[in-house]
């Protein structure tokens, strides 16, 4: 189940990169934008980690953050 929600959520991995580039760089100001995302995500990141590490399921609850961010992206585009 792992592997094939990984492959599933692939195809929004690379859709986000390509299109997550363009809504950053117009959407906030170029000298904080690419320092703020990348620390506020390590935090939440490694949070997410840290919560789900104890359930059994955790890695479900891990894949649907990933798509939550990735639809998000994609919706605002």
């Amino acid at each position: 189940m792992f592997t094939s929600g990984r492959f599933v959520l692939g195809f929004g991995v690379c859709f986000a990169n390509v299109n997550s580039p363009v809504y950053v760089g117009e959407s906030g100001p170029p000298r904080l934008v690419w320092s703020i995302i990348r620390y506020i995500g390590s935090i939440v990141a490694a949070w997410e980690i840290y919560g789900t590490q104890t359930q059994a399921n955790g890695w479900r609850t891990l894949l649907y953050c990933q798509f939550i961010a990735n639809d998000d992206i994609a919706l605002a585009i």
